[in-house]
C-alpha cells in the first residue's frame, strides 16, 4: 500500500517540471492528496478494522474464516488463470491485445487540441446560440477576427506592397477574409490600418473555423511559419511581425500544452520506473509493465479521439483533457501493476513465475477489476457536468481505467510476463526470480569437532613396575595443582 501511494504520488508529482504555472500548481496537490490518502489507508483504516472486528466484514451468508493453517485449501489457480499461463495460448492472447490496442490508439494520430469555450456550452445556451446564428450569417471566425500586425520604418506608406499582401493572405487556406490597408471603403482618417506616424500597418484575418477551435489554431500555426516567406514576395522583406487575438492566445497554450507533455510524460514515466524497478528488484519485467501501460494510454486517447472529433464533430479536443488523463492512467497503471504482479513476483521466490501468476492471478485481478469498476463509475459521474471539456474528461478517464483492470492487467501483463520467462528460460526473468527472490540461507558456521581423547592403556599387573625411576608426587598431579605452594610440614613438638 505504501509502495502504491508513494508511486501515485511521484506520477501526479511529476507536473512540477512543465513550464504552465497552473500545471506546476496542480501537480503538488494532487500528490498530497494522494499521500494523505495512502497515510489514511495504512494508519486510521488498520485501527477502525482493529476496533470494530469481525464486524466490520460481516455480509450475511459469510462463513468464519479457519483458524487453523493446515485446514485452509491449497489455492491453485482458476481454469483461465492456468490456461493463460501456459505460453502456446500467452502469445497468441498477447500478439491479440497488443494489435487491439494498437488499433484503437491510431485515431490519436489526428487528434487535435483547442481551448473552445463558446462551443463547449451546452447547445441551448444564450451564448451557443448567439454565436452559431453569427458563424451561420458570416464565417465561423466571425467571433474574434485574427490581428497581424506589421510594424517597419514608414511601412504604412508602402501601399503597392500592402496590397500584394492582402491579396496573398485572402488565399491562403482557412481565410475566409482580410480586411486591411488596401480596403478603400474605410476612410483613411480613422486610422484604423495604418498607424498616424507610419511604422506600422495591420490587417483583420476572419478565419473559417471557431477561432478558439483545434482547425484555427492549426491554420494560424501554418500561416505563422509561412509568413517570412510571404512578406519577402510582396516587396516588405525585414519587415516585423506579430500576431494577436484569441486564436494567437490558443496557440500559445495549445503549443505550451505540447511541450509540457513530453516533458511531463518523460518524469512521470521514469518515477514509475524507478518505483517498479525498487519494488520489483528487477529491470526487463518493470520495463515491459510500463509499456504495457503506454498503450493503454495510447489506445484511451484513441477512443476519445475517435469519438468527440470524428463522431460527434467536435473541433479538437480540449487542451488539458489528454494531460491530466495521462498523467492519472500512468499512476493508476502503476499501482494496479504493485497490486496485480506483485503478489505473483513474491510467490515466485517458491516457484516458477508461470506457477506463481496462475495462483495469484484470480484474487489479484478480482481485486482490481472491482476497485477500477468503482473508480470509473465515480469518474463517470464529471459527465453530469453539461460541459464538453467534463464529459471528455470523464470518458477518458473512464475507458482509460476499465481498460488496465480489464485487459492490460488481468490478461495483456500476465501473459507477457508468461511469455519472456519462456523465450528466456533460464535467461533474464529466471535470473532476476532466483537471484533477486530466492535468498540462500546464510552459511552456518563450520564447528570444529573435538579430537578424540585417547584413553591411557591399561597397566598389567603381570609386569611389576620399574623401580629404578621413582614417580615423584609432583609429576602425578596435574599442571594446575603443581603450581600451587607447596604445603609447610607439621612441626614436631619437643
Amino acid at each position: 500500500m505504501a509502495t502504491a501511494g508513494a508511486t501515485a504520488a511521484a506520477g501526479t508529482g511529476a507536473l512540477i517540471v512543465a513550464d504552465s504555472a497552473a500545471f506546476r500548481a496542480f501537480g503538488p496537490g494532487m500528490a498530497v492528496a494522494v499521500l494523505i490518502g495512502m497515510l489514511v489507508s495504512v494508519t486510521l483504516v488498520p485501527a477502525l478494522l482493529a476496533i470494530l472486528g469481525g464486524a466490520a466484514l460481516w455480509a450475511p451468508g459469510r462463513r468464519a474464516a479457519t483458524a487453523d493453517p493446515a485446514e485452509q485449501p491449497e489455492h491453485t489457480g482458476g481454469r483461465w488463470a492456468r490456461l493463460l499461463t501456459r505460453p502456446l495460448v500467452a502469445l497468441p492472447v498477447l500478439l491479440l491485445c497488443v494489435g487491439g490496442l494498437v488499433a484503437a490508439a491510431l485515431p490519436a494520430r489526428h487528434m487535435g487540441l483547442g481551448v473552445s469555450f463558446v462551443e463547449a456550452l451546452p447547445a441551448d445556451h444564450p451564448a451557443r446560440k448567439a454565436a452559431a446564428e453569427a458563424e451561420a450569417g458570416f464565417a465561423a471566425g466571425i467571433l474574434s477576427p485574427t490581428e497581424l500586425l506589421l510594424e517597419g520604418d514608414g511601412v504604412a506608406a508602402r501601399t503597392e506592397q500592402l496590397t500584394r499582401l492582402q491579396q496573398e493572405l485572402s488565399k491562403r487556406t482557412g481565410v475566409a477574409a482580410v480586411i486591411g490597408p488596401a480596403d478603400r471603403a474605410i476612410p483613411s482618417e480613422l486610422n484604423l490600418f495604418r498607424s498616424p506616424d507610419g511604422g506600422a500597418a495591420r490587417y483583420l484575418l476572419v478565419l473559417d473555423d471557431e477561432p478558439l477551435g483545434a482547425t484555427a489554431v492549426r491554420t494560424l500555426t501554418s500561416l505563422d511559419a509561412d509568413l517570412p516567406g510571404l512578406l519577402d514576395a510582396a516587396g516588405l522583406g525585414g519587415t516585423g511581425f506579430s500576431l494577436g487575438g484569441d486564436t494567437a492566445i490558443a496557440k500559445v497554450i495549445v503549443d505550451q500544452t505540447m511541450s509540457d507533455l513530453g516533458r511531463i510524460a518523460l518524469a512521470a514515466l521514469a518515477a514509475n520506473l524507478l518505483f517498479l524497478m525498487l519494488y520489483l528488484r528487477a529491470l526487463w519485467a518493470p520495463l515491459a509493465l510500463l509499456a504495457c501501460s503506454v498503450l493503454a494510454i495510447g489506445a484511451t486517447l484513441g477512443a476519445t479521439t475517435w469519438l468527440f472529433q470524428e463522431h460527434l464533430g467536435a473541433d479538437g479536443l480540449t487542451f488539458y483533457v489528454p494531460f491530466a488523463a495521462a498523467v492519472l492512467l500512468v499512476a493508476l497503471g502503476s499501482d494496479y501493476n504493485i497490486f496485480g504482479i506483485g503478489p505473483a513476483w513474491n510467490e515466485a521466490r517458491h516457484r516458477p513465475l508461470r506457477e506463481a501468476l496462475a495462483i495469484t492471478l484470480p484474487q489479484s485481478a478480482r481485486a482490481i477489476r472491482t476497485a477500477a469498476f468503482t473508480l470509473a463509475v465515480s469518474f463517470g459521474l464529471l459527465a453530469i457536468v453539461p460541459l464538453r471539456p467534463f464529459r471528455e474528461l470523464a470518458f477518458a478517464l473512464s475507458v482509460g481505467i476499465l481498460l488496465d483492470a480489464f485487459v492490460v492487467r488481468s490478461v495483456l501483463a500476465p501473459a507477457l510476463l508468461t511469455v519472456m520467462e519462456a523465450v528466456g528460460g533460464r535467461g533474464r526473468l529466471e535470473r532476476v526470480r532466483k537471484v533477486v527472490h530466492q535468498r540462500q540461507p546464510e552459511p552456518e558456521p563450520e564447528v570444529s569437532e573435538p579430537e578424540p581423547v585417547s584413553e591411557p592403556e591399561p597397566v598389567s599387573q603381570s609386569k611389576p613396575m620399574s623401580r629404578s625411576k621413582p614417580v615423584s608426587a609432583a609429576e602425578s598431579v596435574p599442571a594446575a595443582e603443581s603450581e600451587r605452594p607447596a604445603a609447610e610440614p607439621p612441626r614436631r613438638e619437643s
